[in-house]
């Protein structure tokens, strides 16, 4: 189940089901989803083509997964503050996702370099700095639930590959790091494609072809980051002897599928942004630094740019901040 349906069916249970609970989203039209649909039939070669012929990435962490365990480490940080951290976005003029991103490379930056592997060797001016592959969870939905009853437990997403720069210094970072997923926008007949030649060879064609296809593409990748938008207040919830509770935070460990081995995955929920760090002990067993690394990354971009001001234009909170 992806984190859209987990969120949706906890929203199910609680005293209300209504959508200003997340963050602002607009649904597609049935002339968009007809023709993204209809894309598909342009992006199959492309996808077909980039799996084949996309290279693997070779670094201290990929190294491990020829030989994976299955054993899965798991380390979270503390809460970030997400009020916060949407101000910081907002300051440098980038999105909540793009500061994980930044935060996340710079500290495997700072992984690399402590293992001596050469993409953490120190960045030299006017040269380009050191590129990994990362896959993107992208949500393929149309529509959101209408009511309650009509959520159900689904997996409508599919991996976006992306190269993303490894810089030491976040601010150095946001630049070439926006440019990239602003990119991603146009992608959606893409990711579509992706979701639906997945879900239909499953159904129709023999499974080898997708687990092959799986253990073969996401050898190339040297992580997943995955960021989920919860709820922007929290769910009340009701209970027979007439009291009520409700979560203050939540967390999410995200395991991927095939041999990616590492997933970085947050949630937002409420006033709060946690962070967390699942991978396979064959490629990484020090999960615990690198989450706190990635977490007091943000903190310092924070107290950095503590006494910015936001932009009066963003401090309504209209703009879309995911």
């Amino acid at each position: 189940m992806d984190g859209v349906s987990c969120m949706a069916l906890t929203a199910a249970s609680s005293k209300e089901f209504k959508r200003d609970y997340f963050v602002k989203s607009k649904d597609a039209s049935y002339l968009q989803e007809f023709l993204i649909k209809l894309s598909i039939f342009i992006y199959v070669p492309v996808l077909f083509l980039n799996t084949i012929f996309t290279s693997r990435d070779r670094n201290s962490i990929t190294k491990g997964k020829k030989n994976m365990t299955g054993k899965v480490n798991v380390s979270s940080a503390k809460n970030i503050d997400m009020q916060e951290l949407k101000d910081l976005s907002k300051k440098i003029g980038v999105t909540v996702n793009d500061v994980l991103m930044c935060a996340t490379t710079a500290a495997l930056k700072e992984y690399f370099r402590i293992r001596g592997d050469k993409l953490g060797d120190a960045e030299v001016e006017g040269s380009t700095p050191p590129m990994i592959q990362v896959l993107l969870p992208a949500n393929i939905r149309f529509r959101w639930y209408p009511t309650a009853d009509d959520v159900s437990c689904e997996n409508k997403f599919a991996a976006l590959p992306v190269k993303l720069p490894i810089i030491a210094n976040m601010k150095d970072s946001y630049k070439p790091t926006s440019k990239i997923t602003k990119k991603l926008k146009g992608n959606i007949g893409y990711i579509y494609a992706a979701y639906a030649v997945t879900y239909l060879v499953n159904i129709f064609g023999c499974r080898f072809i997708p687990r092959f296809f799986l253990h073969k593409a996401s050898m190339k990748f040297t992580l997943s980051i995955s960021n989920t938008p919860g709820p922007v207040k929290s769910f009340i919830f009701d209970h027979e002897n007439g009291e009520q509770s409700f979560y203050r935070w939540c967390q999410s460990y995200v395991m991927v599928a095939g041999r990616v081995g590492m997933c970085v995955s947050a949630m937002s929920y409420d006033k709060t942004f946690r962070i967390c760090v699942t991978a396979d002990e064959a490629v990484c067993q020090d999960t615990k630094f690198l989450v706190d690394k990635i977490r007091s990354n943000i903190q310092s971009e924070i107290e950095r740019m503590r006494d910015t001001k936001v932009p009066e234009a963003l401090q309504s909170g209209s703009k879309k901040e995911n």
